[in-house]
């Protein structure tokens, strides 16, 4: 079978990409590579479509991680990971506008993420946000539409929030898959309660990280695999410090807990023996999901 990545499209070669962190592109190559697989978890045909076009682009500023994709050295684990997460993800947004066709879905530190080709029910209005770099180069794979629409700003700003307030009679969703993470917990609150304040009655999905990841041998495997073999450095770097997704119902009266989920949770074969973690809480939560209502 030839490399998938071979030969790509090349309509860009002049465009710099330094600006673009590792981390937003490892997770678009992930779900590429786990598209391309022979019994895929997720099928994304148009994160294999950008990855063949951006491969040359990146040669310069992200030769580790060219060289990772073209020699096939991206970690299985981490592949399998990312499409688990991405997957979930998307069964949160098909169970939502199950219950509100017409809703509105907000990602929050979309990256190069490609989510509403994957979930688009031709009713639904969906927003990419992000900082001006990562969307300014996304719209040069992507372009937005009526329904499909990208904001490249920081989400401490309110232009967005303006944006938004348009669709108020509808019902929201909110994901910050990837986001959180780089937040300090008196941030993290910031925009969580900036959320509630303007859409009430919304939902959020987020990923959490418990203190105990972001210390001793947890944070130096993270350490060696993303900011060494990936040349990825500080990007790589948790400040969230979350123990119990309960705490954040602590930062407000209306913030419900719906539900929790992990990697671990999910009953496939390529997990292995990991699956035995399940039951152990610390590590089954050393990173995991928390689905909250915004009453």
């Amino acid at each position: 079978m030839s490399d998938p990545f071979e030969n790509p499209i090349n309509p860009f070669l002049n465009e710099q990409t330094s600006d673009v962190p590792a981390t937003v592109l490892i997770t678009l190559y992930c779900r590429a590579i786990e598209s391309l697989s022979q019994k895929p978890i997720l099928k994304d045909l148009e994160a294999v479509s950008i990855s063949k076009k951006l491969t040359p682009l990146i040669e310069q500023t992200h030769p580790n991680l060219v060289d990772m994709v073209l020699n096939g050295k991206i970690d299985p684990d981490l592949v399998l990971r990312v499409a688990l997460k991405a997957r979930k993800y998307d069964q949160y947004v098909i169970d939502y506008l199950k219950k509100y066709p017409d809703a509105v879905i907000v990602n929050l530190g979309s990256g190069f993420d490609t989510r509403f080709s994957r979930i688009d029910n031709k009713h639904l209005l969906f927003f990419d946000i992000d900082l001006p770099n990562v969307i300014n180069y996304k719209q040069k794979f992507i372009q937005p539409g009526e329904r499909y629409q990208m904001i490249g700003e920081t989400v401490f700003e309110d232009v967005w929030i303006a944006r938004l307030n348009q669709f108020k009679n509808r019902h929201f969703l909110f994901l910050a898959e990837n986001l959180l993470r780089h937040f300090t917990n008196d941030e993290a609150k910031s925009l969580i309660l900036k959320i509630q304040q303007h859409f009430p009655d919304s939902e959020l999905v987020c990923e959490l990280f418990q203190n105990n990841f972001l210390s001793g041998v947890m944070s130096m495997v993270s350490r060696n695999k993303l900011g060494g073999r990936m040349g990825m450095g500080n990007e790589s770097e948790s400040q969230l410090e979350i123990d119990d997704a309960d705490e954040i119902e602590d930062w407000h009266e209306g913030i419900k807990l719906l539900d929790e989920w992990s990697i671990f949770d999910t009953n496939h074969p390529r997990l292995g023996w990991i699956r035995s973690f399940r039951n152990n809480n610390s590590i089954r939560k050393a990173q995991w999901t928390a689905h909250y209502h915004l009453q």
